[in-house]
């Protein structure tokens, strides 16, 4: 197929993240506004170019006209893109790493996760570890403030990590290398692969964050739904129920989370995604994309 400009594969992806979270075809309106174009005759013309090259199709007489024509380097957003090898790429960075990579789904190993950490942290070296109490191992390298609060049962807290005042880790908490959790950061039930940095007002529970991801000043992981029923996430119009009644946010490797923002429960998000500063995200947000509002996810443009 005839290679796409910018522009028509900037509005392709578009159509694509719409099919993905909400499971149907977007308008012609409702792709406007995902772009941030006022003109609907504009994306007309990209349509039938995009059309033209074989990319989609077009039915007459429907407000939800478009289908997307499968090609060989359409990228697949189904239920597949939830698994844990293909959120977490970089799985050398963290402890977890064998026992996390023996579930399909990342939020199964939030279960048995107290387990695993009184488990591995008795295999940890006395040179380089020191427990504290009876399930609690702290790297001598990390740094902890005073006023922190490291409640436990069952945590881990790895070389260079930097546990700012006021932060509290309460039970079941792996925390990597070089993290930084600042102040009056709460984390709970949750794996911190290394380099991950929650520096100001955070809250991350039952959630796991890859390889460097990074939640601005105030962001929240939400855990619990208003009802109390279990999370389910919803990926090209299937809902797929997670079993669990908490469950906060998975963040792919780089992911880069906006001040003030709240990601309600069960939000995943691919490696390499931005999400803009106080916006609420639910479900599903592709990789490499920027999520600016719930109706305006875009593909990110590298430069």
């Amino acid at each position: 197929m005839q290679k796409l400009t910018e522009r028509e594969e900037r509005i392709l992806s578009a159509i694509r993240t719409f099919c993905a979270q909400k499971g149907y075809a977007p308008s012609v309106r409702e792709l406007c506004a995902a772009l941030g174009y006022r003109s609907t005759s504009t994306v007309h013309l990209y349509l039938d170019r995009l059309e033209q090259l074989g990319y989609l199709r077009r039915e007459g007489g429907k407000s939800r006209s478009i289908a997307l024509v499968s090609t060989p380097h359409a990228p697949e957003w189904d239920l597949s893109a939830l698994k844990t090898a293909n959120l977490f790429r970089s799985p050398e960075h963290t402890l977890a790493a064998d026992y996390l990579m023996q579930f399909e789904y990342p939020w199964q190993a939030l279960a048995g996760l107290k387990d695993f950490i009184c488990a591995l942290g008795k295999t940890l070296s006395p040179a380089e570890y020191e427990q504290v109490g009876e399930s609690v191992w702290i790297s001598k390298r990390a740094k902890i403030a005073p006023t922190a609060a490291i409640d436990g049962p069952a945590v881990i807290i790895g070389p260079d990590a930097e546990i700012r005042h006021c932060a509290l880790i309460r039970e079941n908490v792996l925390i990597g290398a070089g993290v930084n959790v600042g102040h009056c950061t709460g984390v709970k039930n949750a794996i911190l692969f290394d380099e991950v940095q929650v520096p100001h007002y955070n809250y991350v529970g039952d959630s796991i964050l890859g390889y460097r991801a990074h939640m601005g000043g105030a962001a929240l992981t939400s855990n619990l739904k208003s009802d109390k029923s279990n999370v389910r996430i919803l990926v090209q119009g299937e809902r797929i129920d997670t079993g669990r009644q908490k469950l906060g946010a998975m963040l792919g490797d780089y992911v880069e989370i906006g001040a003030g923002a709240v990601l309600n429960p069960g939000t995943v998000i691919g490696e390499h995604s931005n999400v803009y500063p106080l916006v609420t995200v639910r479900g599903y947000v592709p990789p490499h994309h920027i999520f600016k509002s719930q109706e305006n996810v875009v593909p990110k443009i590298e430069r």
